[in-house]
């Protein structure tokens, strides 16, 4: 459709804030200039808190681990689901 970089994280999470303030997926892919296959792919990674990107290493996944739990309580609040799959324990 025109957008031939792959999007960046920035946008990938702009996606997902439109997407929870009600926007259209068509509405966003004509925003972003791209396909809505490819908004729709990164609103369903981000909803279901998979990882926006991919990240190598032990201290990576803890980090990654906590982006996505801090995530998932946002989009609780934001949906007035509050449900965790993930809880952090500082032992």
């Amino acid at each position: 459709m025109g957008h031939t970089q792959p999007l960046t994280r920035a946008e990938r999470e702009e996606i997902y804030r439109r997407k929870l303030a009600g926007e259209t997926l068509q509405e966003i892919a004509a925003a972003y200039k791209c396909s809505m296959e490819v908004v729709r792919k990164w609103w369903r990674r981000a909803s279901t808190c998979l990882p926006l990107y991919r990240r190598v290493g032990s201290t990576a996944k803890v980090e990654d681990l906590i982006v996505q739990t801090f995530i998932e309580a946002l989009a609780s609040l934001l949906c007035g689901r509050p449900q965790l799959k993930h809880e952090i324990r500082f032992d």
